[in-house]
């Protein structure tokens, strides 16, 4: 009985080094997607912001727009998306029998 309770202690010895060796290795490999996780946290966070708040990035795109290219560019930019919008929709009308 002795024996096998000093084989049991060895097996058990060799396991928990065997455990703490898998657990060093899983930290260097965590420790190596941390940023790049981190990154694709804060975009998925925009995007969740995007979908939640449209009307604020749609007055964000017009402020950058008429900064950038005045009171025509705005207009233009908006009859481009008027058009852009009325041909998505009249889309799958064109697949229909």
């Amino acid at each position: 009985m002795n024996e096998r309770l000093i084989d049991i202690r060895v097996r058990r010895a060799r396991l928990q080094a065997k455990i703490e060796a898998q657990r060093e290795a899983l930290g260097i490999i965590t420790a190596r997607w941390e940023k790049p996780l981190a990154v694709a946290g804060a975009g998925l966070a925009a995007l969740r912001f995007a979908k939640a708040h449209p009307v604020a990035i749609a007055g964000v795109g017009a402020a950058l727009v008429f900064r950038f290219r005045g009171t025509v560019g705005l207009l233009k930019a908006g009859w481009r998306l008027w058009r852009l919008y009325r041909t998505a929709l009249s889309f799958p009308a064109q697949f229909r029998p």
